[in-house]
């Protein structure tokens, strides 16, 4: 009776226990993978946004960052540069710096440099105005950890899109920052101003941040240099 008995309990199949402990770990890459596959889409889907005009703008109305209907940009139309000065240095501002000689036929080096006043920045713009009579661009640069730039020729001023990475986690406050380093080379002598515009058609310089669930912008004060181009 009693083998009989232990012939009815239900029976189980044997416990692979080096399945057991690499199950986790299968599971695991896959996520890993899936989530490489979600920043790399986002990061692809941030670049076609930027560079189409019309995309960024209509993401531009969507966040509240710029007004609808706005008039559109012409990239021949003539540019006025004048001098600006920082009045406020315990506000948000982009400066444009320099500390080389310049000289017609040399590569000269300027940097602009930012301060959020303590917001939590996750991106920005910044309108460049140089003379295109006096210089011709050479490259701009991110200098600011974290931040991928992209840059866009607009013929009387670029326009630098600077969008924090994604998988950078630290909170990122602008405090006498370098953003962009600017390698310009003279092609004549004689003095220009290179500056920070603050708005250009449907353009303009802003400090992106986040407050709480919301995205919102500032637009900073601006400072310009003038350059002294030596023959």
């Amino acid at each position: 009776m009693e083998s009989q008995n232990n012939s009815n309990q239900p029976s189980y199949g044997t416990m692979n226990s080096a399945q057991m402990i690499n199950e986790k770990p299968k599971n695991h890459n896959y996520r890993m993978i899936l989530v490489t596959v979600i920043v790399i889409l986002l990061g692809i889907g941030g670049y076609v946004i930027v560079s189409n005009p019309v995309l960024k703008n209509q993401v531009k109305e969507k966040l509240n960052l710029m007004e609808a209907g706005e008039e559109t940009i012409t990239d021949t139309e003539e540019l006025s540069l004048f001098a600006s000065v920082i009045t406020d240095r315990n506000s948000p501002w982009m400066e444009v710096t320099s500390t080389g000689a310049a000289k017609k036929g040399q590569p000269v080096q300027i940097t602009v440099q930012a301060f959020s006043a303590g917001k939590e920045i996750v991106g920005y713009d910044m309108l460049l105005g140089i003379d295109i009579e006096v210089f011709t661009v050479v490259s701009v640069t991110s200098k600011a950890p974290g931040f991928q730039i992209f840059d866009f020729d607009k013929g009387a001023y670029h326009s630098v899109t600077g969008i924090k990475d994604l998988q950078t986690t630290e909170k990122t406050q602008f405090n006498d920052t370098q953003l962009v380093v600017i390698e310009l080379m003279p092609k004549r002598s004689g003095k220009s101003v290179v500056t920070v515009l603050s708005s250009k058609g449907q353009e303009k310089s802003q400090f992106v941040y986040e407050e709480g669930a919301e995205v919102r912008s500032v637009v900073p004060q601006i400072g310009s240099v003038e350059l002294e181009i030596g023959e």
